[in-house]
């Protein structure tokens, strides 16, 4: 009876000490205690080997680790909206909640970064006169009043050491539609502009090309025909040859000049 009486007091110490640890399983463990203390009275009436409530009770305490681990695994923050869109003077808002609503209460924190990519870790919490925080049942809200274009930018929130995917807000200005009409004015004429600047890109080297092929084309011409040996070509010299044929034929021309050879002197 003393060895019994010692093991129950042992385990009602260990789920004591579970309950202080796991706070999201406050009910759980309560349940546990009730059971602990029926095994207590059975035990004192009912002849029950020891060995056989050791087992149960390890394998209960063994099952609810594994559930508390999965709990804590599949902990994430969701953020709504993800994005927010609106014009200065506004008031906007945004919802930070957990995936498990039964854990209880959460300490939730807002923080804002200028873009994506900053280091989350060294940024001061969200501290604003117009920001309004709540929070409460694993749940947070953050309002902004009257909006401005600084506060453009991305805001985190963070509950129990766990970030959530963060939630982007730009802030506009409203425009006049004379100043609208004046921008859109300005793009048409700079959109012309780059397109004219285009054309000039190709239709210049395609001038260039075919001047080019140009200057080739007349470097290579076949020369004109030169008319300088004309008058030396055969068919041209057939009237001179029957000329002096019948200048020497002829026996009573008298020749204009002797031929004298050296033995005639």
């Amino acid at each position: 009876y003393r060895e019994v009486h010692t093991f129950i007091s042992l385990s009602l110490s260990l789920s004591l000490f579970l309950s202080l640890s796991l706070t999201h399983t406050h009910s759980l463990l309560y349940e546990i205690h009730l059971i602990h203390t029926v095994v207590y009275v059975r035990v004192f009436w009912v002849n029950v080997r020891l060995n056989e409530i050791m087992n149960y009770i390890l394998v209960g305490y063994f099952l609810l680790l594994l559930v508390n681990l999965a709990v804590s695994a599949d902990f994430q923050v969701q953020q709504k909206p993800r994005f927010y869109g609106v014009k200065v003077g506004k008031q906007v808002g945004f919802t930070c909640s957990a995936s498990d609503l039964t854990l209880g209460q959460a300490v939730v924190m807002w923080y804002k970064i200028e873009k994506y990519g900053d280091d989350k870790d060294r940024i001061r919490p969200l501290e604003n006169r117009r920001v309004v925080q709540h929070s409460g049942n694993m749940k947070g809200q953050l309002f902004i009043r009257n909006v401005e274009v600084k506060d453009s930018g991305i805001y985190y929130c963070k509950m129990n050491q766990t970030w959530g995917l963060g939630t982007e807000l730009q802030v506009f200005r409203r425009s006049k539609p004379k100043v609208i009409e004046r921008r859109n004015y300005m793009k048409d004429i700079i959109i012309f502009f780059q397109g004219f600047l285009i054309m000039l890109c190709v239709i210049i080297p395609l001038v260039w090309y075919y001047r080019l092929e140009q200057k080739e084309e007349a470097v290579y011409e076949e020369p004109e025909h030169d008319h300088t040996y004309e008058g030396l070509e055969i068919e041209h010299c057939g009237d001179l040859y029957e000329d002096l044929t019948a200048f020497s034929q002829n026996p009573d021309a008298e020749a204009s000049w002797e031929i004298e050879s050296p033995e005639q002197e």
